[in-house]
C-alpha cells in the first residue's frame, strides 16, 4: 500500500493524542496539578 505524507501525519498526530492522554492520567493518578506537572521547564521562548 502506498503510504501517503498526510497518512503519515494522521497516524503520528493520532499516536501523539493517545501518549498525552496516557500521560494526563498518569499524572492526575499521582495526584498532581497537570498544568504545573506537564507545563515546560523554564520560560518559553519569544516568537
Amino acid at each position: 500500500a502506498l503510504t501517503t505524507r498526510v497518512d503519515l501525519r494522521d497516524d503520528i498526530d493520532a499516536d501523539f493524542g493517545v501518549a498525552l492522554d496516557e500521560l494526563f492520567e498518569l499524572v492526575v493518578e499521582r495526584g498532581e496539578d497537570p498544568d504545573v506537572a506537564l507545563a515546560p521547564a523554564g520560560p518559553l521562548p519569544k516568537a
